[in-house]
């Protein structure tokens, strides 16, 4: 369905008229950068995410949309993140209910 915002990470925004709820599921600073989830709930019921990011402390309004995407309803949610290229440093900021187990690879073998 081509109008499904979930179908695939839509590159525009979201039309503020779609948006039934919307919440801060998660924001502040992680080693090198400031990190911000939103979750909102559209009219139709479909779940999106909102990941953005910017400088550590930076307020709301100096952080850019790094990501888009669905949002599996109960699931836990992630982002990875390199802030700085240069070095390839990443952050992974995971974002769960508490008692869900989550399990990390640091290494593909």
């Amino acid at each position: 369905m081509a109008d499904d915002p979930t179908a695939e990470p839509p590159t525009d925004a979201v039309p503020e008229e779609s948006i039934d709820l919307r919440t801060t599921a998660f924001a502040g600073d992680v080693p090198g950068s400031r990190v911000a989830l939103v979750v909102a709930r559209l009219r139709d019921g479909d779940l999106l995410q909102a990941w953005f990011t910017g400088p550590s402390g930076a307020a709301p309004t100096d952080m850019v949309l790094a990501e888009l995407d669905g949002a599996p309803p109960g699931e836990p949610v992630a982002l990875l993140d390199v802030p700085d290229p240069v070095t390839g440093r990443g952050v992974l900021v995971v974002v769960a209910f508490p008692g869900d187990d989550i399990e990390v690879r640091t290494a593909w073998k």
